[in-house]
């Protein structure tokens, strides 16, 4: 038998426009066989030209012996069920049998609504709201180190796991906020004596594979995403050679030697990349160098004032300038915006921006030398 496949992916809160779209297909000689997967409608040609469809709805919480119970008080009025898809019931009239709406009361019909619908969307995005405060909170809470926020920028699938999880939660409360409109709708259509009102079905549609898209993606993302978290595919290893292309300060730049055996550490993307060193500066002597190019010169602000205010949380600044408390020390560099020069336990911290970059140097040295400062300021111009 000749049969016709169409994507349906409606919300339950569209479950009318859904059954204004079965009955169309039933008017142009298409019959619903069933539904795979509440996804996947599978039509026949139509054998009886009297068949409609009805679409109800069912409470999550319905356990199979109520589902059955009314299941049959549905065969009872003419219906038989055709398929299920979400909170949705699909049912079809028996042909030759005179049918009884399954809804005659616009009362219980709008209460079925919020409890199908509009408390349920509302828990749901209560859920995940909550959820996603927890996760930051217990992600700052367990860490004893700085947070710097800015490296997200770092890792693109991050961002890009952390955009849709945003957009998804929107997406979400906007869907509530469309639930209690739609259910004040009811109600003013039961105050007025009006008919049930019922979603245009354009837009019915446009809804449903908005949020099916978003699930796609999520799915995509989580499949990209799982195996990326367990690796380091953001970080790469380059020769100390690059380090002048890159604009990275090394040892050799400050009047010492590159080792063989130096290793520059390249991370992030088109939104902000970093480029780091750790070099030998004698036998007691070590040099961190470390430099960020931002996509836009408000990113390099945030890299800048969150090393700044944080640096007494900063790990690799425990490690390279001791644990103990900070001091002040003026500096004055040519062609940086901001900069910030700190006398550390074992050695000097010192933070420079100029415009999309960021600079950032620890070690044992002095770095209010002018032969110091003037090799800081000539890195800074590259690009």
């Amino acid at each position: 038998m000749k049969k016709r496949y169409a994507l349906t992916y409606f919300l339950d809160a569209d479950y009318k426009a859904m059954e204004d779209w079965l009955n169309r297909k039933e008017d142009r000689g298409w019959e619903l066989e069933r539904l795979r997967l509440g996804l996947l409608a599978v039509f026949v040609p139509r054998t009886h030209p009297e068949v409609t469809y009805a679409v109800d709805l069912a409470p999550t919480r319905r356990d199979a012996e109520e589902e059955e119970t009314y299941r049959q008080l549905c065969a009872d009025a003419g219906w038989e069920l055709v398929g299920k898809a979400g909170a949705k019931r699909v049912y079809r009239s028996v042909p030759g049998r005179d049918t009884i709406p399954l809804q005659t009361d616009l009362d219980l019909e709008e209460k079925q609504f919020r409890a199908c619908i509009t408390r349920p969307e509302l828990s749901g995005a209560m859920r995940t709201t909550l959820l996603v405060v927890f996760l930051t909170w217990l992600s700052v809470w367990s860490n004893s180190g700085a947070i710097y926020w800015f490296e997200l920028a770092l890792e693109p699938m991050v961002l890009a796991v952390l955009a849709l999880i945003a957009l998804e939660l929107l997406w979400h409360l906007s869907m509530v906020f469309y639930a209690w409109r739609y259910s004040r709708r009811i109600c003013r259509a039961e105050e007025r004596g009006e008919p049930f009102p019922r979603p245009r079905l354009g837009r019915a549609r446009l809804r449903g594979y908005v949020e099916l898209t978003g699930l796609v993606m999520i799915v995509c993302l989580a499949v990209l995403y799982v195996p990326f978290s367990f690796s380091d595919s953001t970080r790469f290893r380059a020769p100390v050679d690059q380090a002048e292309e890159l604009g990275v300060i090394t040892a050799a730049d400050l009047g010492y030697r590159n080792a063989s055996d130096d290793t520059l550490w390249l991370e992030g993307g088109d939104i902000l990349k970093s480029a780091s060193l750790i070099q030998s500066t004698g036998p007691s002597g070590v040099l961190y160098s470390e430099r960020f190019d931002s996509r836009w010169p408000w990113l390099a602000r945030q890299v800048f004032r969150e090393l700044r205010d944080q640096e007494s949380r900063d790990s690799t600044r425990k490690i390279f300038c001791g644990n103990g408390e900070s001091t002040a020390l003026p500096v004055s560099v040519s062609g940086a915006e901001e900069a910030v020069l700190l006398q550390c336990e074992r050695g000097q911290y010192l933070i420079l921006r100029q415009g999309n970059t960021v600079l950032r140097l620890m070690g044992n040295l002095d770095f209010t030398e002018e032969a110091v400062l003037a090799t800081i300021e000539e890195n800074m111009q590259k690009s």
